[in-house]
């Protein structure tokens, strides 16, 4: 079998062979609409690169695999067609498509490779299809016009960085599948102000939100257990956070300098409070610690210079060096009842004269 290629009004359709091969079409100048036939099911690594002057790609019906790098550098492409059948969109098959402006996923594909939609500033708009449970690392990073983004039911893994610096997404919300947030999925995304995680993400995972500067309320899933170093720092006008029951730890940095936050109250299954976490949270004004806590890291509150109200729970073992230090407005600190009940091999009890 051979390819066949017909031009007619600068729409080009290609068919007659199962797979456009890698490199096919790379650096062609000529290509501007393309039609892709029924009968390939494979577009090549590269088989379109740097097509500059291709503006819009249709997919047969019987295409599954678009392989990597496929369209990247096509900076004129404005317009994909997915057919029904597409499963795989591979690692930078749309890279720096810079022109593109809206994405629909078809119903079939599972996996977005790395990189497959970075650096495509034009984009605007991403909807998923159903079928869709894995996006890769760094799939739609650095997509700066991006505002609106649907994530599919059926997503299980939010690769690292995988939204990260898209600065114009304003809103998200995480399906119920979720069970990972990489590291820095929605870092530096400076326009969102609103995120609902669903109840079955387990770990949130190092600097997945840090520096969204706009990002005002969090919801925290029932399951999660892990919020991550640095996972909410700089966000700069988080002022409510509910941290829900089944977080055992939070980690170095998780809310450093979250300048605006006021109040939070640490579930009853946190045993950690990560070195710095709450470090120069400046309008922090009361803190209430469940039971469970343990060790409170050293410098985790400094420089509150707001806060007036602790309440430790009876589990405390350790407050480390400089936990509390320059707290200027600390007016009380409560520590659970019976805190040292029982503890009838305790001799002492060594507070440090510098407290």
């Amino acid at each position: 079998m051979s390819l066949f290629q017909t031009t007619i009004n600068d729409i080009t359709t290609l068919q007659g062979v199962n797979a456009i091969e890698a490199h096919a079409f790379e650096n062609n100048q000529s290509l501007k609409h393309v039609i892709i036939g029924n009968d390939i099911t494979t577009i090549g690594s590269d088989a379109f690169r740097n097509c500059e002057f291709l503006e819009s790609i249709t997919f047969g019906i019987n295409v599954k695999f678009i392989d990597a790098e496929a369209f990247a550098f096509c900076t004129s492409l404005q317009k994909i067609t997915f057919g029904p059948n597409v499963q795989t969109i591979g690692p930078n098959a749309f890279y720096c498509c810079k022109s593109l402006k809206f994405v629909t996923i078809g119903p079939n594909v599972q996996t977005i490779g790395s990189f497959a939609f970075y650096d495509c500033t034009s984009l605007q708009t991403v909807e998923m299809g159903s079928s869709v449970h894995t996006i890769n690392a760094y799939a739609f990073s650095h997509c700066r016009n991006l505002q609106y983004v649907t994530i599919g039911p059926n997503v299980q893994i939010i690769g690292a960085n995988a939204f990260g610096y898209c600065t114009s997404l304003k809103s998200i919300i995480i399906g119920s599948s979720v069970k990972i947030l990489c590291n820095g999925v929605f870092q530096a995304c400076y326009s969102l102000q609103n995120v609902i995680i669903g109840d079955n993400v387990e770990t949130i995972g190092d600097y997945v939100f840090s520096e969204c500067k706009n990002l005002e309320n969090i919801i925290i899933g029932q399951n999660v257990k892990t919020i991550g170093k640095s996972a909410f720092s700089c966000c700069e006008y988080l002022k409510n956070v509910i941290i829900g029951p089944n977080v055992c730890t939070i980690d170095d940095w998780a809310f450093h300098k979250c300048t605006s936050l006021k109040s939070i109250i640490i579930g009853n299954n946190v045993q950690k409070i990560g070195i710095e976490a709450f470090r120069f949270c400046e309008s922090l004004e009361s803190i209430t610690m469940g039971s469970s806590v343990k060790t409170i890291c050293c410098r985790a509150f400094q420089g509150c210079t707001s806060l007036k109200y602790v309440v430790i729970g009876n589990g405390i073992l350790t407050i480390s060096n400089d936990a509390f230090s320059g707290c200027t407005s600390i007016e009380t600190i409560t520590i659970g009842i019976k805190a040292f009940s029982s503890c009838t091999s305790l001799p002492c009890v060594d507070i440090k004269h510098s407290i």
